[in-house]
């Protein structure tokens, strides 16, 4: 099977090729080329900044079209896709929608899913409905006033936004101009451990592959990511539960996604859903010995996945650098 995979910063996404999140996107392209070209031909496209940071992954094409035309190229010559961009500004739902309105085979979540999971405001009230622990979350307009609010400390965070990007933690008593746009929204500061999951889905439903911890640094600029670790720690039933709920309530949920949780002393919080490959996926296979691009390939073309045990905790920077 040939296989595109594009990561959207490489193909001419970013315009900062040092910034955070070029740095995730390379680490994860990198990873999945690696694992992809174990059970398929993958090949990827990138512009030509970014090819001395790709260099020895495989089948690197240089771009010599706008991003967009490039990528409508590179589907005519493949059988699946599997895209990796960030949810801000819809970048990973319009590139997905293109390979599915071409008949392409979807490694990943559908579009769909990227309507609820890419709009933290929308995904919140979906949160509710499905009476998923989740922080309180409310609209920050305007002059906001957060002690009018039934929370402590509270994050401010952009609706439409990616990872750790644009969030800093705020005190109760804050009182502050809020763009009007409503493109901001404070959420509830949940106090316990950062952590993440990994899950492969089928049509026969969700497995938590991976409970991950988050090594997040809060400094003056706001929050930082700056990698974490998957652990062999086992997913306990609520974490199972979640999972499930999430894909049943979120439809298009498919392939490989993350879990963004924080576990309280009560049990996992959902701080947000990740519908797309996340930086843990770097240190998957290492922490398994097994392949997680076979398990999305089976996941996707109907298989069982079988499960896999953690042998050992690997932990990842953001650069996708192992430390064992």
């Amino acid at each position: 099977m040939k296989i595109l995979l594009l990561e959207y910063l490489c193909a001419g996404g970013e315009a900062d090729i040092s910034s955070p999140l070029a740095d995730e996107g390379v680490a994860m392209l990198r990873a999945a080329m690696r694992d992809f070209a174990k059970v398929a031909r993958p090949f990827t496209i990138a512009e030509e900044r970014f090819l001395p940071r790709l260099e020895g992954v495989g089948e690197v094409r240089t771009m010599c079209k706008a991003p967009v035309d490039a990528f409508a190229d590179a589907l005519e010559e493949c059988d699946a896709a599997l895209i990796i961009a960030p949810e801000t500004g819809g970048s990973l739902s319009r590139y997905t929608s293109m390979a599915e309105f071409r008949g392409i085979l979807n490694l990943g979540c559908r579009a769909e899913a990227m309507e609820c999971a890419g709009n933290k405001l929308l995904f919140a009230r979906r949160m509710e409905e499905l009476g998923i622990p989740h922080p309180r979350t409310f609209h920050a307009t305007c002059y906001f006033d957060s002690s009018a609010l039934p929370i402590g400390r509270w994050v401010a965070k952009p609706v439409d936004g990616a990872g750790c990007c644009g969030a800093r933690i705020h005190e109760k008593s804050s009182r502050m101009t809020m763009p009007q746009d409503g493109s901001v929204i404070a959420q509830e500061y949940v106090e316990g451990d950062p952590m993440s999951a990994c899950v492969v889905a089928g049509d026969d439903g969700p497995m938590v592959v991976s409970v991950n911890r988050q090594f997040i640094r809060e400094s003056e600029g706001g929050l930082e990511y700056l990698g974490g670790e998957v652990t062999n720690m086992a997913p306990d039933d609520s974490l199972e539960e979640i999972a499930r709920a999430l894909w049943d309530g979120i439809p298009g949920l498919a392939g490989f996604w993350g879990i963004d949780y924080i576990m309280a002393p009560a049990g996992p919080v959902v701080i947000e859903v990740n519908p797309r490959l996340t930086t843990s996926y770097c240190a998957l296979g290492a922490a398994t010995g097994a392949n997680p691009a076979l398990m999305i390939l089976d996941a996707m073309e109907g298989r069982k996945v079988e499960p896999v045990k953690i042998r050992k905790n690997v932990s990842f920077d953001k650069k996708g650098n192992l430390r064992y």
